[in-house]
Parts: structure tokens; C-alpha cells; sequence
């Protein structure tokens, strides 16, 4: 399953998997749910709306290159996100658009 919707919303296989590693540092809940039905929205602060301070993002960055990258990446064109990287993502689009463009896509 490519990209399911549950409720509006197409959520990639990939943004899942990034939001599997986020649930445990946000106080939003099932993140996945909040995208697809627009609670969530790209211009949310990750810091005020999420609850996930630029530390703790940074601290995710080994899961992220292994949950996220190394699964989903393309081979020869993927590279790995930086804890400096991470901490400089302020909305939920900043860090979608970094982890996507970290795929290769």
C-alpha cells in the first residue's frame, strides 16, 4: 500500500514511517490521523503544535536515516539528514520537504 488515506488526505508509505518515529516525541497523538484528515496542517509549528522541540528532533536524526532513508531512499541518490539539519525544521513542512529531498526523490 503506496500511499493509504484514511479520511481525506494521501499519507506516503514514507511520511508514515517519519511520523512512527515522531509519535513518541509529540503530544498530538497518532500523527498519521492528524495529517490525513487536515488536523494537522504543513504550516504547523513542530515546536508549539507538535510539542517536539528542535533537541529532541535532532535526537531522532540516527532513527529517521534508518527508519525513513534507508528504507525508502533510492540507492546512488539518497542522503542522510543532520542533527543541525533537523533543528533548523520549524513547521511540518520544513521537515517534510528536508526528508524528502534526503530520499532522492
Amino acid at each position: 500500500m503506496s500511499g493509504a488515506s484514511a479520511g481525506g488526505i494521501k499519507v506516503p508509505d514514507w511520511a508514515k514511517k517519519l511520523c512512527e518515529v515522531l509519535e513518541p516525541k509529540s503530544t498530538t497523538g497518532d500523527l498519521v490521523d492528524g495529517i490525513s484528515t487536515g488536523k494537522i496542517k504543513p504550516d504547523d509549528s513542530l515546536y508549539y503544535d507538535l510539542g517536539i522541540s528542535p533537541t529532541e528532533l535532532a535526537s531522532l536524526a540516527w532513527a529517521i536515516n534508518a527508519s525513513v532513508i534507508d528504507s525508502f531512499g533510492r540507492p546512488g541518490t539518497k542522503r542522510y539528514v543532520t542533527t543541525v539539519e533537523l533543528q533548523a525544521c520549524k513547521q511540518v513542512i520544513d521537515l517534510m520537504n528536508l526528508v524528502f529531498d534526503r530520499l532522492g526523490a
